[in-house]
């Protein structure tokens, strides 16, 4: 492969991703529970048909249709469980999930290590094996029926049933108010660039922008990444690498209930920064120097995630 294809390739399920801009909106629609059940069918499909092409361009397709459908999962699952959790314990619950992603990276990256004895097919089957995880998922949702957010429901003037739904699955001391009779203005997206959004969308967008890219750019290059740094044993590097980057989301729970958000937040992306200048400056830096720099941007850059789940508190 070119380095442009490799690089193709192994963004196309980051580009699928702004697929969220569209599934956002439809999911408000038509509800939540549709597309969650759905979605990992959808993810099994693409997953194997991996197997049946060669085609660089069509496999280029195929990846971005998977990044679309990972859209489903980020944001109609995180709605569910943001809608679902009661306030006390969502903070919690949200860890635990950002935790299983980091979990999931790990095995990804054991499975296209150590998958080995089909051939030249092998690479085809490294990236279908993500239908068996989907697949079991799929089978989870089938026997544990999702119920519907009762937020969304409440959303629509379901109030009645929201309320039972509650009751039934969270427990009788809870509730979920009616949504507030508001008039909506049917807005366009430059509006959110007008003067009076536009900070505010900056301050978001790129906050969100600045902190997945390099998580998610760095982890899929990994390999490459090692290779072109000169490390004698990527191997080792890249096992340090994902279990610091689950360390590091365990060590954002514990430091963002000491430091005021502000501060945490600004203190990773400017340490990750400094680690990565360094690292990008001084090429002929000693080998352990250039390992421990590379594990301290891991553990601080998967801890910087753990702000974005400190949200506001909500009425369940």
């Amino acid at each position: 492969l070119s380095s442009t294809w490799l690089g193709l390739l192994g963004a196309g399920s980051l580009i699928g991703l702004f697929g969220s801009l569209l599934v956002g909106r439809l999911a408000d629609r038509y509800g939540r529970r549709k597309f969650f059940m759905a979605d990992m069918l959808a993810l099994t499909l693409l997953s194997v048909l991996q197997l049946f092409t060669t085609n660089l361009a069509a496999l280029l397709v195929i990846r971005i249709a998977l990044g679309m459908a990972i859209a489903v999962e980020y944001t109609v699952g995180t709605a569910l469980l943001m809608e679902w959790v009661p306030a006390k314990r969502y903070f919690r619950y949200q860890t635990y999930l950002l935790a299983y992603w980091a979990i999931g990276y790990f095995a990804a990256y054991l499975v296209g290590t150590f998958t080995t004895g089909f051939g030249d097919r092998t690479w085809q089957v490294i990236l279908a094996s993500s239908a068996i995880v989907s697949t079991l998922a799929g089978l989870q949702r089938l026997v544990v029926r999702q119920p519907e957010s009762p937020r969304w429901l409440a959303s629509k003037g379901r109030i009645i049933e929201a309320i039972n739904l509650v009751h039934r699955y969270v427990g009788e001391d809870y509730t979920v108010h009616p949504a507030p009779q508001v008039e909506v203005k049917n807005g366009a997206w430059r509006m959110l660039f007008s003067k009076k959004y536009r900070r505010r969308t900056l301050v978001g967008g790129l906050f969100y922008a600045c902190q997945t890219l390099p998580f998610f750019g760095i982890s899929i290059f990994l390999p490459i990444l090692m290779e072109n740094m000169n490390v004698t044993n990527p191997l080792v590097t890249q096992l340090l690498y994902y279990a610091l980057m689950i360390a590091g989301v365990l060590v954002g729970i514990v430091l963002s209930n000491h430091l005021p958000r502000r501060y945490f937040l600004i203190g990773t992306f400017l340490a990750s920064a400094a680690f990565l200048l360094v690292l990008s400056i001084w090429h002929q830096a000693p080998l352990a120097l250039t390992l421990i720099l590379f594990s301290l941007f891991s553990l601080t850059i998967s801890a910087a995630l753990v702000i974005g789940l400190r949200l506001p508190k909500r009425t369940l």
